[in-house]
């Protein structure tokens, strides 16, 4: 299910810089790329480097534009505010830090030498490092260490609620997403858990997972579908609620 749906409106405009098939110009304060193409919508996102990207039809002007990114500036800047944060905890992992693991924030204690990796150690968490280790190699290591806890703690919950649903994923795996939870392959049964619920409260992981298998059944979030999710977590509202809170994450749906 969506953190951050994309956001509709109708048309596009001109810029002054050419960068990636777009033009980058700044609006609000903040650089945003603008791609003209054949479509009739358009579309707002933020863009794991910060800068807004918006899809628009071929001639829109840019009042246009700018009326358009206006309407949306609140959620603009929470969501900007989330995924620079996020891009910020890819670069630290230093000695001290802390790491979201289960809702906890547990210390980050390093050393440098062989097995490279990191590992629950108690209260903390081990990271071992080459002796040059970057920061991409420190965050590729926390990701695995954290993607392994998912590996652990999903089998289980779809062993317990596959047969409740009366139904059978086809497969699961582990992203690294900044949009969704979660999300569900109607055609294929696989399903995607989000790299980031190792970090939440273990009750929020099950109700993605049961909210997942749900779309198994409904693929819309129709009251049919909720109440697929109801009969399993009655409390999903809750769940819901401290999924998509806390840990200076955007709320979501």
């Amino acid at each position: 299910f969506k953190k951050h749906d994309k956001l509709n409106a109708k048309k596009e405009g001109s810029a002054m810089e050419s960068r990636n098939g777009g033009n980058v110009r700044e609006i609000l304060g903040v650089p945003a790329l603008i791609v003209r193409r054949p479509q009739k919508n358009m579309y707002l996102s933020v863009r794991p480097d910060g800068m807004l990207r918006v899809s628009c039809p071929t001639g829109t002007p840019d009042a246009e534009i700018e009326r358009f990114v206006a309407s949306q500036s609140r959620w603009l800047h929470k969501r900007r505010a989330a995924v620079l944060q996020m891009r910020d905890e890819r670069t630290k992992h230093d000695a001290g830090d802390t790491v979201l693991l289960w809702g906890r924030s547990l210390p980050l204690v390093v050393t440098y030498g062989r097995p490279y990796g990191a590992s629950l150690r108690g209260k903390t968490i081990l990271l071992n490092l080459p002796e040059n280790g970057t920061a991409d190699e420190r965050g590729k290591l926390i990701h695995s260490f954290l993607r392994a806890r998912l590996g652990l703690a999903i089998p289980p919950l779809l062993a317990r609620w596959q047969p409740v649903l009366g139904v059978r994923a086809s497969g699961w795996h582990v992203r690294d997403m900044t949009t969704r939870w979660g999300s569900c392959n109607t055609r294929t049964g696989r399903l995607c858990f989000n790299l980031r619920l190792a970090a939440k409260d273990p009750c929020c992981l099950e109700y993605v997972v049961v909210h997942e298998l749900s779309h198994l059944i409904v693929a819309s979030h129709s009251a049919a579908f909720w109440n697929c999710v109801a009969r399993c977590l009655p409390d999903w509202r809750q769940r819901r609620a401290l999924t998509n809170q806390t840990m200076k994450e955007p709320s979501a749906e």
